[in-house]
């Protein structure tokens, strides 16, 4: 009996211990998807050769934001968090990633010819919206909330 709850025990914290991928799985999808909406508003602006482009980034940012927030979530079994923010970072990671597979299907209705222009806009600044603000409460949450407190350069509502 004892070697089966030692293998077990070993499993889970493998699984666990994945969770230290999430700092280097997810600046990937956070700059596809950020890629994706760029290349949408010059697709609006006329830039149609890069249709293919965001379609690409969208279904990669989606599937990296899978895997972020598989290994984040791991992570936060092991966080610290001393000022609130990981409720907050969760469920705007959780957000992102449903923003992005919506975002990526719309891309994929735009190239068949249909899909909802209205609708599409609003994924695509929803998606560019969740992801910053995910990812700045992932830097809060890791770097603390006075980062860039000493930037006296910058304006105040930036520090």
């Amino acid at each position: 009996s004892e070697p089966r709850s030692a293998e077990v025990g070993a499993q889970a914290f493998a699984w666990v211990d994945l969770g230290v991928l999430h700092p280097l799985i997810v600046h990937f999808p956070i700059g596809l998807l950020l890629a994706a909406a760029l290349a949408e508003c010059l697709v609006a602006c006329g830039a149609r050769g890069l249709r293919t482009a965001s379609r690409f980034c969208a279904w990669l940012g989606f599937l990296g934001g899978l895997a972020a927030g598989a290994t984040g979530w791991l992570q936060a079994e092991e966080t610290i968090d001393r000022q609130g923010l990981l409720e907050t970072h969760r469920w705007l990671g959780v957000a992102t990633v449903v923003a992005s597979l919506l975002l990526a299907l719309s891309l994929e209705g735009r190239a068949r010819g249909g899909g909802s222009r209205p609708l599409h806009v609003v994924l695509v600044l929803a998606t560019a919206v969740l992801v910053s603000l995910a990812a700045h409460w992932g830097g809060a949450l890791t770097w603390g909330t006075d980062l860039f407190s000493d930037l006296t350069f910058l304006p105040e509502f930036l520090r």
